[in-house]
């Protein structure tokens, strides 16, 4: 029997950015391509120390891996350090992918979201198996207590997304989706009685 051969296509990767997850933890947004496809995966800094640890066992490895820019306990969310350790991340990447075997070992390429050739994140969205009758009472379950599970982690986001829109006196907004109203109720303060 004859083995399918596997799709390895070239691909790069670079990390781009970094964002705040809803529980505070830093996700680094790693930017790849493959191709005409282009997708992002967003890591911890221990996703990115385990990759790191795994690999540096291959023979492909030896010697190559570069050290990740170190931990720190204090200021560790501060912006000054989050760019600089971003910058080390892309840099790990970018010195490891450059390793003859790195791009075609199976475990780097689903690291990045590669799966024989496929972004992983390519696979068909799955079909929805309950009714809208069942989702409203699933969301109007815990609707009164929601404010109260997720209030802090999300006030952050509220708030400076409010701040980016930067709202006038007398300005329309539509927002959709607005789930308990906190935010739409402060765009209606912002926008005042002349706004909508």
């Amino acid at each position: 029997m004859t083995e399918a051969k596997r799709d390895l296509s070239p691909f790069q990767a670079s990390v781009t950015g970094h964002i705040h997850d809803t529980r505070g933890n830093v996700l680094y947004e790693v930017q790849v391509s493959s191709g005409s496809r282009a997708w992002i995966v967003e890591k911890r800094y221990s996703e990115f120390a385990a990759f790191a640890n795994a690999i540096r066992k291959r023979s492909w490895a030896r010697g190559g891996v570069p050290a990740l820019p170190p931990k720190k306990w204090v200021n560790r969310k501060a912006e000054t350090f989050l760019s600089s350790r971003q910058n080390g991340l892309n840099n790990f990447i970018d010195t490891m992918l450059r390793l003859d075997g790195a791009s075609e070992d199976s475990d780097v390429r689903k690291w990045f979201g590669l799966c024989d050739g496929v972004p992983v994140y390519e696979e068909p969205i799955a079909p929805v198996l309950r009714s809208h009758e069942q989702a409203r009472r699933h969301y109007n379950s815990f609707s009164s207590r929601y404010d109260t599970l997720a209030g802090n982690a999300e006030r952050l986001y509220r708030t400076e997304g409010l701040s980016m829109l930067a709202l006038q006196e007398g300005e329309r907004v539509l927002e959709i989706g607005f789930g308990t109203g906190h935010t739409i109720v402060d765009m209606a303060r912002r926008v005042g009685p002349s706004g909508k």
